[in-house]
């Protein structure tokens, strides 16, 4: 008998990509499916759509928007009842044998590997990054998509979902660190394909700028070293200066999710004022974090 999986969405004001979402969803050729719909109190008919056209799944209606998406995703989290939990965005649309093939390779690893991430396919994705390793090779990484993975429910359970003070951008690779340090792995596997509707880079909007810029900071202080950020950084720079454009991934174990964000400082109207705000409050949040690390080193030692 196959295992229940579960399917964690969270929606805001976005009906008609949560719909195209929820019917690739009923294609699927995978049984049993849950599948839960945290909605951050709508006002565009989303959950009154859901309740007349998808009335099998099952909906968790905010009070007010004031969610984030770290607090809405750990709600429906919360709510699940598979062995597996499905983390996708509203706006993808999943291959008919999504579930069933990330099942199989789940089948085929040890019990230490906590995520199965997707080969993710966006809108305006450039030549070079379609045929990177980055995107195409299998391998065990440090982070997953957030718009197209399945996890271990165990995993997830015991390791207290995403970190709420982050609020949106930068969860997944912190959830991921947080997994491996305890032993857990992460695999992308390219064979499965999940399409997302948003466009490649990061989101326009001082607000999405500012959340990944300031998490970025929180995630380097948590998990990192100076000594492994400064390297990094160091491969990062060397890779611009050889091919002249910015297109090394030489050091994605480290600085992954922030493609494009040199463009998104100087695009936006008040970008670079956004930008020092967000490393102003990312450094104020530091001792916060240097803390939790400390803790987590004695919770891994024991």
């Amino acid at each position: 008998m196959n295992p229940l999986v579960s399917l964690v969405i969270v929606n805001w004001n976005r009906r008609d990509y949560l719909s195209e979402c929820l019917n690739s969803i009923k294609k699927q050729d995978y049984s049993p499916l849950e599948v839960i719909i945290v909605d951050n109190h709508s006002s565009d008919g989303s959950p009154e759509m859901l309740t007349s056209i998808f009335p099998e799944y099952t909906l968790i209606k905010l009070p007010d928007s004031s969610y984030g998406a770290c607090e809405a995703f750990n709600i429906g989290f919360a709510n699940t009842n598979g062995d597996f939990i499905g983390i996708l965005d509203n706006d993808v649309e999943l291959t008919y044998d999504w579930v069933s093939c990330i099942i199989d390779r789940f089948k085929k690893e040890d019990e230490a590997t906590a995520i199965i991430s997707t080969k993710v396919i966006e809108p305006d994705m450039p030549d070079w990054y379609l045929q990177s390793n980055h995107l195409g090779k299998e391998r065990y990484i440090n982070t997953f998509a957030g718009c197209g993975s399945m996890a271990r429910a165990k995993a997830l359970h015991e390791n207290g979902y995403y970190d709420e003070k982050f609020f949106i951008h930068a969860n997944e690779r912190d959830l991921a660190l947080t997994l491996i340090s305890q032993g857990y792995k992460i695999l992308h596997y390219p064979d499965v394909i999940t399409y997302h509707k948003k466009p490649f880079g990061i989101h326009k909007g001082n607000d999405r700028l500012y959340y990944f810029l300031r998490n970025a900071i929180w995630v380097l202080v948590k998990h990192y070293t100076v000594k492994e950020v400064i390297l990094a950084l160091v491969s990062q720079v060397k890779g611009n200066l050889q091919d002249g454009k910015g297109n090394t991934m030489d050091s994605e174990n480290l600085i992954v999710g922030t493609i494009g964000i040199k463009d998104a400082i100087f695009r936006e109207k008040g970008g670079i004022t956004t930008a020092i705000r967000a490393v102003f409050d990312g450094l104020a949040g530091a001792p916060h974090y240097m803390k939790y690390r400390y803790f987590l080193k004695k919770y891994i030692q024991k």
